[in-house]
């Protein structure tokens, strides 16, 4: 981050609004955060399914997942298997400002 930066930074992280018009705008954070060269906005809607698989991840082929488990914990939306490519960047922002990339439900096994 740009020392320049820090400042209004450290001053939108006390507090901003989730307001686009807003002069303390807390986008302006996360704008911020994603010009660092290691970062990545996941890259997925509601219309996907993040499926946390420890043999996917491993491995980096979707075989290692029970598929009638996936299917069953998914329904409709598509799987999206997180893999060492989304655990590398430093920072990997799910993107939740707009209603279609919120996460839709916490699972627990």
């Amino acid at each position: 981050i740009n020392i320049d930066d820090l400042p209004r930074l450290q001053q939108l992280a006390k507090y901003c609004e989730n307001r686009r018009k807003s002069g303390k705008y807390c986008g302006e954070v996360f704008d911020k955060l994603l010009r660092q060269s290691d970062s990545l906005i996941a890259p997925f809607s509601d219309d996907d399914c993040l499926v946390f698989d420890i043999d996917t991840f491993n491995a980096e082929t979707k075989g290692g997942a029970n598929r009638e488990a996936v299917k069953q914990f998914c329904g409709t939306r598509r799987p999206v298997f997180y893999t060492q490519e989304l655990a590398s960047p430093d920072i990997l922002h799910f993107d939740t400002f707009e209603q279609k990339n919120r996460l839709l439900a916490h699972f627990y096994n």
